[in-house]
Protein backbone atom coordinates (compact mmCIF):
# COMPACT_ATOMS: atom_id res chain seq x y z
CA UNK A 1 0.00 0.00 0.00
CA UNK A 2 1.34 3.44 -0.96
CA UNK A 3 0.44 6.43 1.19
CA UNK A 4 0.74 10.20 1.08
CA UNK A 5 2.75 11.97 3.77
CA UNK A 6 2.06 15.70 3.71
CA UNK A 7 4.53 18.34 4.88
CA UNK A 8 4.00 21.47 6.91
CA UNK A 9 5.39 24.41 4.95
CA UNK A 10 6.56 26.00 8.21
CA UNK A 11 8.78 22.99 8.86
CA UNK A 12 11.11 23.83 5.96
CA UNK A 13 14.45 24.93 7.41
CA UNK A 14 17.76 25.95 5.80
CA UNK A 15 20.51 23.32 5.79
CA UNK A 16 24.12 24.27 6.43
CA UNK A 17 26.23 24.34 3.31
CA UNK A 18 23.43 26.04 1.33
CA UNK A 19 21.44 22.82 1.04
CA UNK A 20 17.68 22.74 1.35
CA UNK A 21 16.59 20.57 4.26
CA UNK A 22 12.98 19.62 4.88
CA UNK A 23 11.74 18.43 8.24
CA UNK A 24 8.87 16.02 7.66
CA UNK A 25 5.79 15.17 9.59
CA UNK A 26 5.05 11.44 9.95
CA UNK A 27 2.27 9.74 8.03
CA UNK A 28 -1.03 11.32 9.00
CA UNK A 29 -4.51 9.93 9.36
CA UNK A 30 -5.69 11.80 6.26
CA UNK A 31 -3.21 9.88 4.06
CA UNK A 32 -4.75 8.34 0.94
CA UNK A 33 -3.70 5.54 -1.35
CA UNK A 34 -2.50 5.78 -4.92
CA UNK A 35 -4.04 3.83 -7.80
CA UNK A 36 -2.18 0.59 -8.41
CA UNK A 37 -1.12 -0.33 -11.94
CA UNK A 38 -0.52 -4.08 -11.99
CA UNK A 39 0.93 -6.41 -14.63
CA UNK A 40 -1.66 -8.22 -16.76
CA UNK A 41 -3.20 -10.98 -14.69
CA UNK A 42 -1.52 -9.46 -11.64
CA UNK A 43 1.43 -11.80 -12.26
CA UNK A 44 5.01 -11.14 -11.26
CA UNK A 45 7.04 -9.90 -14.26
CA UNK A 46 10.80 -9.45 -14.13
CA UNK A 47 11.84 -5.78 -13.97
CA UNK A 48 8.24 -4.59 -14.25
CA UNK A 49 8.48 -0.89 -13.47
CA UNK A 50 11.93 -0.18 -14.85
CA UNK A 51 10.33 2.85 -16.51
CA UNK A 52 6.90 4.31 -15.73
CA UNK A 53 5.51 7.21 -17.77
CA UNK A 54 2.25 9.01 -18.46
CA UNK A 55 0.75 9.95 -21.82
CA UNK A 56 -2.60 11.35 -22.91
CA UNK A 57 -4.96 9.28 -20.77
CA UNK A 58 -2.43 6.46 -20.88
CA UNK A 59 0.22 4.97 -18.63
CA UNK A 60 3.21 2.93 -19.81
CA UNK A 61 5.20 0.56 -17.60
CA UNK A 62 8.12 -1.38 -19.03
CA UNK A 63 9.48 -4.82 -18.13
CA UNK A 64 11.62 -7.58 -19.60
CA UNK A 65 8.52 -8.72 -21.50
CA UNK A 66 7.79 -5.39 -23.22
CA UNK A 67 6.04 -2.07 -22.71
CA UNK A 68 2.68 -2.47 -21.02
CA UNK A 69 0.16 0.20 -22.03
CA UNK A 70 -2.84 1.07 -19.85
CA UNK A 71 -5.77 3.39 -20.49
CA UNK A 72 -7.63 5.20 -17.78
CA UNK A 73 -11.24 4.20 -17.25
CA UNK A 74 -12.74 6.19 -14.42
CA UNK A 75 -10.49 5.83 -11.39
CA UNK A 76 -8.78 2.67 -12.70
CA UNK A 77 -6.10 1.75 -15.22
CA UNK A 78 -7.09 -0.97 -17.70
CA UNK A 79 -4.54 -2.98 -19.69
CA UNK A 80 -4.75 -1.99 -23.36
CA UNK A 81 -1.68 -3.34 -25.17
CA UNK A 82 1.75 -4.87 -24.84
CA UNK A 83 4.25 -3.37 -27.26
CA UNK A 84 7.50 -5.07 -28.34
CA UNK A 85 9.76 -2.46 -26.76
CA UNK A 86 12.64 -2.65 -24.33
CA UNK A 87 12.82 -1.31 -20.81
CA UNK A 88 13.56 2.32 -21.85
CA UNK A 89 10.67 4.31 -23.36
CA UNK A 90 9.33 7.86 -23.57
CA UNK A 91 5.71 8.92 -23.97
CA UNK A 92 3.98 12.06 -25.20
CA UNK A 93 0.30 12.22 -26.05
CA UNK A 94 -0.48 9.21 -28.22
CA UNK A 95 3.13 8.51 -29.17
CA UNK A 96 5.43 5.98 -27.50
CA UNK A 97 9.12 5.73 -28.44
CA UNK A 98 11.67 3.21 -27.22
CA UNK A 99 14.27 0.66 -28.12
CA UNK A 100 12.59 -2.16 -29.96
CA UNK A 101 13.43 -5.77 -30.66
CA UNK A 102 15.81 -4.74 -33.46
CA UNK A 103 19.18 -4.09 -31.90
CA UNK A 104 20.33 -0.46 -31.75
CA UNK A 105 17.11 0.95 -33.19
CA UNK A 106 14.25 3.02 -31.78
CA UNK A 107 10.65 2.13 -32.63
CA UNK A 108 7.78 4.62 -32.59
CA UNK A 109 4.22 3.51 -31.92
CA UNK A 110 1.20 5.79 -32.31
CA UNK A 111 -2.38 5.22 -31.18
CA UNK A 112 -4.73 5.59 -34.17
CA UNK A 113 -7.94 5.60 -32.13
CA UNK A 114 -8.31 1.83 -32.18
CA UNK A 115 -4.87 0.30 -31.72
CA UNK A 116 -1.18 1.07 -31.31
CA UNK A 117 0.56 0.93 -34.69
CA UNK A 118 4.26 0.90 -35.52
CA UNK A 119 4.74 4.28 -37.20
CA UNK A 120 8.47 4.31 -37.81
CA UNK A 121 11.81 2.73 -36.95
CA UNK A 122 14.84 4.94 -36.40
CA UNK A 123 17.98 2.96 -37.07
CA UNK A 124 19.67 0.62 -36.56
CA UNK A 125 22.52 2.98 -35.75
CA UNK A 126 25.58 2.82 -33.53
CA UNK A 127 25.92 0.44 -30.57
CA UNK A 128 23.46 1.34 -27.79
CA UNK A 129 21.62 3.85 -29.97
CA UNK A 130 18.52 4.67 -27.95
CA UNK A 131 20.00 4.10 -24.51
CA UNK A 132 17.68 6.97 -23.50
CA UNK A 133 14.86 8.64 -25.39
CA UNK A 134 12.92 11.89 -24.91
CA UNK A 135 9.87 12.87 -26.95
CA UNK A 136 7.68 15.93 -27.24
CA UNK A 137 5.10 16.31 -29.98
CA UNK A 138 6.92 16.15 -33.32
CA UNK A 139 10.44 16.05 -31.84
CA UNK A 140 12.42 13.09 -30.51
CA UNK A 141 15.89 13.14 -28.97
CA UNK A 142 17.76 9.84 -28.89
CA UNK A 143 20.82 9.16 -26.76
CA UNK A 144 23.74 7.81 -28.78
CA UNK A 145 26.65 7.35 -26.33
CA UNK A 146 28.84 5.20 -28.62
CA UNK A 147 28.75 7.63 -31.54
CA UNK A 148 32.21 8.14 -33.05
CA UNK A 149 31.36 11.34 -34.98
CA UNK A 150 33.35 13.63 -32.66
CA UNK A 151 35.85 11.01 -31.51
CA UNK A 152 35.93 7.38 -30.46
CA UNK A 153 32.84 6.84 -28.29
CA UNK A 154 32.61 10.59 -27.71
CA UNK A 155 28.84 10.18 -27.96
CA UNK A 156 25.98 12.41 -29.09
CA UNK A 157 22.24 12.81 -29.11
CA UNK A 158 20.29 12.67 -32.36
CA UNK A 159 17.26 14.90 -32.94
CA UNK A 160 14.45 13.74 -35.22
CA UNK A 161 11.48 15.81 -36.35
CA UNK A 162 8.16 14.62 -37.78
CA UNK A 163 7.75 16.45 -41.10
CA UNK A 164 4.99 15.63 -43.59
CA UNK A 165 4.41 12.24 -41.99
CA UNK A 166 8.10 11.24 -41.99
CA UNK A 167 10.55 11.20 -39.08
CA UNK A 168 13.66 12.95 -40.38
CA UNK A 169 17.02 13.44 -38.69
CA UNK A 170 17.34 17.15 -37.93
CA UNK A 171 20.57 17.38 -35.99
CA UNK A 172 23.30 15.44 -34.24
CA UNK A 173 24.15 17.11 -30.93
CA UNK A 174 27.83 16.78 -30.08
CA UNK A 175 29.89 18.69 -27.53
CA UNK A 176 32.08 21.51 -28.77
CA UNK A 177 34.83 20.16 -26.50
CA UNK A 178 34.10 16.52 -27.32
CA UNK A 179 36.59 13.97 -25.99
CA UNK A 180 37.05 10.29 -26.68
CA UNK A 181 35.11 7.89 -24.43
CA UNK A 182 32.92 10.67 -23.02
CA UNK A 183 29.79 8.70 -24.04
CA UNK A 184 27.65 11.80 -24.24
CA UNK A 185 23.98 10.83 -24.54
CA UNK A 186 23.83 8.45 -21.60
CA UNK A 187 21.00 10.69 -20.35
CA UNK A 188 18.76 13.03 -22.38
CA UNK A 189 15.83 15.34 -21.74
CA UNK A 190 13.61 17.56 -23.90
CA UNK A 191 11.55 20.53 -22.77
CA UNK A 192 7.81 20.87 -23.38
CA UNK A 193 8.34 23.22 -26.31
CA UNK A 194 10.72 20.85 -28.08
CA UNK A 195 13.30 23.64 -28.40
CA UNK A 196 15.72 22.85 -25.55
CA UNK A 197 17.55 19.55 -25.06
CA UNK A 198 19.83 18.49 -22.20
CA UNK A 199 22.37 15.76 -22.90
CA UNK A 200 24.41 14.22 -20.08
CA UNK A 201 27.62 12.24 -19.69
CA UNK A 202 28.54 10.18 -16.62
CA UNK A 203 32.07 9.71 -17.87
CA UNK A 204 33.11 13.37 -17.97
CA UNK A 205 30.70 14.62 -15.27
CA UNK A 206 28.89 17.13 -17.44
CA UNK A 207 25.56 17.99 -19.02
CA UNK A 208 25.19 20.12 -22.13
CA UNK A 209 22.26 22.38 -22.92
CA UNK A 210 21.38 22.72 -26.61
CA UNK A 211 18.82 25.21 -27.91
CA UNK A 212 17.14 25.36 -31.31
CA UNK A 213 17.42 28.87 -32.73
CA UNK A 214 16.36 29.84 -36.25
CA UNK A 215 16.10 26.18 -37.17
CA UNK A 216 19.58 25.31 -35.91
CA UNK A 217 20.55 23.44 -32.73
CA UNK A 218 23.28 25.36 -30.91
CA UNK A 219 25.25 24.30 -27.84
CA UNK A 220 24.28 26.91 -25.28
CA UNK A 221 26.18 25.90 -22.17
CA UNK A 222 28.11 23.12 -20.49
CA UNK A 223 26.89 22.50 -16.95
CA UNK A 224 29.49 21.14 -14.54
CA UNK A 225 29.01 19.78 -11.02
CA UNK A 226 29.70 21.96 -7.99
CA UNK A 227 32.65 21.03 -5.84
CA UNK A 228 30.63 18.76 -3.56
CA UNK A 229 29.62 16.31 -6.30
CA UNK A 230 31.00 12.77 -6.22
CA UNK A 231 32.75 11.53 -9.39
CA UNK A 232 30.87 9.12 -11.70
CA UNK A 233 27.43 10.20 -10.48
CA UNK A 234 26.80 13.71 -11.83
CA UNK A 235 24.28 13.70 -14.70
CA UNK A 236 22.98 10.22 -13.94
CA UNK A 237 19.52 11.73 -14.64
CA UNK A 238 18.53 15.03 -16.26
CA UNK A 239 15.21 16.83 -16.74
CA UNK A 240 14.16 20.19 -18.19
CA UNK A 241 11.07 22.40 -18.14
CA UNK A 242 11.22 25.95 -19.49
CA UNK A 243 14.09 27.76 -17.81
CA UNK A 244 14.76 25.02 -15.24
CA UNK A 245 17.19 22.11 -15.63
CA UNK A 246 17.62 19.46 -12.94
CA UNK A 247 20.66 17.19 -12.77
CA UNK A 248 21.06 14.44 -10.22
CA UNK A 249 24.30 13.23 -8.72
CA UNK A 250 25.87 12.27 -5.42
CA UNK A 251 27.75 14.32 -2.82
CA UNK A 252 31.34 13.70 -1.83
CA UNK A 253 32.05 11.07 0.89
CA UNK A 254 31.61 10.70 3.77
CA UNK A 255 28.16 12.24 3.16
CA UNK A 256 27.69 10.57 -0.25
CA UNK A 257 23.94 11.19 -0.29
CA UNK A 258 22.00 11.49 -3.51
CA UNK A 259 21.49 15.08 -4.61
CA UNK A 260 19.55 17.01 -7.25
CA UNK A 261 21.03 20.26 -8.58
CA UNK A 262 18.55 22.83 -9.90
CA UNK A 263 19.81 25.26 -12.56
CA UNK A 264 17.94 28.35 -13.80
CA UNK A 265 18.42 30.28 -17.03
CA UNK A 266 19.02 33.95 -16.26
CA UNK A 267 20.63 36.79 -18.21
CA UNK A 268 21.76 34.58 -21.09
CA UNK A 269 23.32 31.94 -18.84
CA UNK A 270 22.57 28.94 -16.65
CA UNK A 271 23.40 29.16 -12.96
CA UNK A 272 23.02 26.78 -10.03
CA UNK A 273 19.97 28.00 -8.11
CA UNK A 274 19.47 25.32 -5.48
CA UNK A 275 20.67 21.96 -4.22
CA UNK A 276 18.10 19.44 -3.00
CA UNK A 277 18.71 16.45 -0.73
CA UNK A 278 16.69 14.11 1.45
CA UNK A 279 17.28 15.77 4.82
CA UNK A 280 16.52 12.47 6.56
CA UNK A 281 18.58 10.44 4.11
CA UNK A 282 21.82 8.57 4.63
CA UNK A 283 25.18 8.01 2.97
CA UNK A 284 24.70 6.09 -0.24
CA UNK A 285 20.95 6.68 -0.59
CA UNK A 286 19.51 6.90 -4.11
CA UNK A 287 17.78 10.27 -3.93
CA UNK A 288 17.68 11.44 -7.55
CA UNK A 289 17.90 8.08 -9.28
CA UNK A 290 14.79 9.30 -11.12
CA UNK A 291 13.58 12.87 -11.68
CA UNK A 292 10.67 14.47 -13.53
CA UNK A 293 9.62 18.10 -13.77
CA UNK A 294 6.51 19.88 -15.02
CA UNK A 295 6.57 23.67 -14.75
CA UNK A 296 6.67 24.44 -11.01
CA UNK A 297 6.48 20.85 -9.75
CA UNK A 298 9.54 18.58 -9.37
CA UNK A 299 9.33 14.87 -8.53
CA UNK A 300 12.39 12.99 -7.22
CA UNK A 301 12.62 9.22 -6.70
CA UNK A 302 14.62 7.66 -3.86
CA UNK A 303 14.08 3.90 -4.28
CA UNK A 304 16.35 2.60 -1.53
CA UNK A 305 15.27 5.00 1.17
CA UNK A 306 15.12 2.99 4.39
CA UNK A 307 11.94 2.54 6.41
CA UNK A 308 11.72 -0.15 9.05
CA UNK A 309 15.27 -1.18 7.99
CA UNK A 310 14.08 -2.24 4.53
CA UNK A 311 14.66 -0.62 1.13
CA UNK A 312 11.02 0.31 0.66
CA UNK A 313 11.85 3.63 -1.00
CA UNK A 314 10.14 7.00 -1.24
CA UNK A 315 9.26 9.84 -3.60
CA UNK A 316 9.69 13.56 -2.91
CA UNK A 317 7.53 16.26 -4.48
CA UNK A 318 8.92 19.80 -4.55
CA UNK A 319 7.15 22.97 -5.66
CA UNK A 320 8.59 26.34 -6.63
CA UNK A 321 7.17 29.04 -4.35
CA UNK A 322 8.52 32.02 -6.26
CA UNK A 323 11.90 32.03 -4.53
CA UNK A 324 12.95 28.40 -3.95
CA UNK A 325 11.87 24.78 -4.32
CA UNK A 326 10.08 23.53 -1.20
CA UNK A 327 9.10 19.96 -0.47
CA UNK A 328 5.29 19.77 -0.25
CA UNK A 329 4.71 16.04 -0.20
CA UNK A 330 6.40 12.71 0.32
CA UNK A 331 5.09 9.36 -0.85
CA UNK A 332 5.98 6.14 0.94
CA UNK A 333 5.56 2.43 0.37
CA UNK A 334 4.05 1.16 3.61
CA UNK A 335 5.08 -2.50 3.41
CA UNK A 336 7.36 -3.24 6.35
CA UNK A 337 9.23 -6.35 5.24
CA UNK A 338 9.91 -6.04 1.53
CA UNK A 339 12.58 -4.60 -0.72
CA UNK A 340 10.11 -2.64 -2.83
CA UNK A 341 12.34 -0.02 -4.53
CA UNK A 342 9.44 2.42 -4.66
CA UNK A 343 10.56 5.45 -6.69
CA UNK A 344 12.76 3.62 -9.16
CA UNK A 345 11.05 5.55 -11.96
CA UNK A 346 8.84 8.64 -11.74
CA UNK A 347 6.86 10.75 -14.19
CA UNK A 348 4.42 13.65 -14.11
CA UNK A 349 1.76 14.95 -16.48
CA UNK A 350 -0.99 17.49 -15.72
CA UNK A 351 -0.41 17.21 -11.96
CA UNK A 352 -0.68 13.43 -12.02
CA UNK A 353 2.38 11.52 -10.80
CA UNK A 354 3.33 7.95 -11.70
CA UNK A 355 5.79 5.95 -9.59
CA UNK A 356 7.16 2.47 -10.12
CA UNK A 357 7.97 -0.01 -7.37
CA UNK A 358 10.50 -2.19 -9.18
CA UNK A 359 10.90 -4.65 -6.33
CA UNK A 360 7.15 -5.20 -6.01
CA UNK A 361 6.35 -5.58 -9.74
CA UNK A 362 3.93 -2.65 -9.56
CA UNK A 363 3.40 1.02 -10.34
CA UNK A 364 1.10 3.62 -8.80
CA UNK A 365 -0.46 6.89 -9.93
CA UNK A 366 -1.50 9.90 -7.83
CA UNK A 367 -3.46 13.05 -8.41
CA UNK A 368 -1.34 15.57 -6.51
CA UNK A 369 -3.19 18.69 -7.64
CA UNK A 370 -4.72 19.27 -4.21
CA UNK A 371 -1.27 19.27 -2.61
CA UNK A 372 0.37 21.84 -4.88
CA UNK A 373 -0.46 25.38 -5.90
CA UNK A 374 -2.25 26.32 -2.68
CA UNK A 375 0.54 27.72 -0.49
CA UNK A 376 3.00 28.36 -3.30
CA UNK A 377 2.64 30.28 -6.51
CA UNK A 378 3.24 29.23 -10.09
CA UNK A 379 6.04 30.64 -12.14
CA UNK A 380 4.93 33.89 -13.80
CA UNK A 381 2.44 33.41 -16.65
CA UNK A 382 4.99 35.26 -18.81
CA UNK A 383 8.64 34.97 -17.94
CA UNK A 384 11.58 36.74 -19.55
CA UNK A 385 14.48 34.31 -19.93
CA UNK A 386 16.96 36.89 -21.23
CA UNK A 387 18.69 37.15 -24.59
CA UNK A 388 21.69 35.51 -26.19
CA UNK A 389 24.28 36.26 -27.50
CA UNK A 390 25.07 39.45 -25.62
CA UNK A 391 27.00 41.48 -26.75
CA UNK A 392 26.39 40.79 -30.48
CA UNK A 393 27.07 42.36 -33.83
CA UNK A 394 24.39 40.89 -36.12
CA UNK A 395 21.60 39.20 -34.20
CA UNK A 396 20.45 38.31 -30.67
CA UNK A 397 17.45 36.24 -29.56
CA UNK A 398 15.08 37.24 -26.76
CA UNK A 399 13.52 34.22 -25.06
CA UNK A 400 10.17 34.11 -23.30
CA UNK A 401 8.29 31.35 -21.52
CA UNK A 402 4.47 31.38 -21.24
CA UNK A 403 2.45 29.08 -19.01
CA UNK A 404 -0.75 30.04 -20.90
CA UNK A 405 -1.56 31.77 -24.21
CA UNK A 406 -1.21 35.55 -23.87
CA UNK A 407 -0.96 38.82 -25.81
CA UNK A 408 2.68 39.87 -25.67
CA UNK A 409 4.48 43.01 -26.81
CA UNK A 410 8.24 43.56 -27.05
CA UNK A 411 9.54 47.10 -27.63
CA UNK A 412 13.08 48.38 -28.04
CA UNK A 413 14.47 51.61 -26.51
CA UNK A 414 17.74 53.50 -26.77
CA UNK A 415 19.75 54.72 -23.76
CA UNK A 416 17.71 57.95 -23.65
CA UNK A 417 14.48 56.00 -23.23
CA UNK A 418 13.16 56.66 -26.74
CA UNK A 419 11.25 53.81 -28.36
CA UNK A 420 12.95 52.90 -31.61
CA UNK A 421 11.31 49.61 -32.58
CA UNK A 422 8.18 47.52 -32.11
CA UNK A 423 9.85 44.11 -32.10
CA UNK A 424 6.69 42.08 -31.48
CA UNK A 425 3.00 42.60 -30.77
CA UNK A 426 0.94 39.44 -31.08
CA UNK A 427 -0.71 36.58 -29.24
CA UNK A 428 1.68 33.77 -28.32
CA UNK A 429 0.86 30.20 -27.40
CA UNK A 430 1.91 28.54 -24.15
CA UNK A 431 5.53 27.35 -24.14
CA UNK A 432 8.90 28.85 -24.91
CA UNK A 433 9.42 31.40 -27.67
CA UNK A 434 12.54 32.75 -29.39
CA UNK A 435 12.24 36.32 -30.74
CA UNK A 436 15.12 37.45 -32.97
CA UNK A 437 16.40 41.03 -33.01
CA UNK A 438 18.60 42.02 -35.96
CA UNK A 439 21.02 44.93 -36.23
CA UNK A 440 19.74 45.48 -39.77
CA UNK A 441 16.07 44.57 -40.13
CA UNK A 442 14.49 45.85 -43.32
CA UNK A 443 12.60 49.12 -42.91
CA UNK A 444 13.32 49.33 -39.17
CA UNK A 445 16.07 51.68 -37.97
CA UNK A 446 19.52 50.11 -38.01
CA UNK A 447 21.15 49.62 -34.62
CA UNK A 448 24.49 51.34 -34.09
CA UNK A 449 27.02 50.29 -31.46
CA UNK A 450 25.86 50.86 -27.90
CA UNK A 451 23.50 49.86 -25.10
CA UNK A 452 19.80 49.17 -25.72
CA UNK A 453 16.85 48.21 -23.53
CA UNK A 454 13.83 46.10 -24.38
CA UNK A 455 10.58 45.81 -22.47
CA UNK A 456 8.28 42.78 -22.47
CA UNK A 457 4.67 43.48 -21.52
CA UNK A 458 1.57 41.30 -21.22
CA UNK A 459 -1.41 42.63 -19.29
CA UNK A 460 -0.08 43.72 -15.90
CA UNK A 461 3.25 41.96 -16.49
CA UNK A 462 6.23 44.10 -17.45
CA UNK A 463 9.92 43.28 -17.39
CA UNK A 464 12.97 44.92 -18.91
CA UNK A 465 16.18 43.51 -20.32
CA UNK A 466 19.19 44.97 -22.08
CA UNK A 467 21.84 44.14 -24.66
CA UNK A 468 24.92 45.67 -26.23
CA UNK A 469 25.51 45.99 -29.97
CA UNK A 470 29.15 45.91 -31.14
CA UNK A 471 29.75 46.84 -34.77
Amino acid sequence: MIRFAANCAAACLPWTGALLATVLLPLVSTAQDGTRISPPGDEWIQRYGFVAALGEGTAVVTSDVGAHVYRREGASWVSEAELPLGIVVAVDGNLIAGRGRVRDAVDLFRFDGDDWQLESRLGPRETDFGTEVAVNGDVIVVGNPFDDTAGSRAGSAVVFRHIDGVWTEEARLVAADATANARLGATVALDSGGEVAVVGSHEIQAAYVFRRTNGQWIEEEKLLPPSDSFPDFFAREVAVSGDVVTISGRMEPPDARGVVYVYRFRDSGWTLAQTLVDSLGFSGDEFGVSVAIERSVLVVGNPNRLRYYYDTGGVHLFEYDGARWVEDLRLYESHEEEIVLFGWSVGIRDREVIVSALGASAAYSYDVSRFVGESSRELDAVELLGNYPNPFHEQTVIRLALTDPADVAVRLYDVRGRQIRDVLSTRLSAGEHAIPVYVNDGAMPSLSSGLYFYRVTSGAYSETGSFVVVR
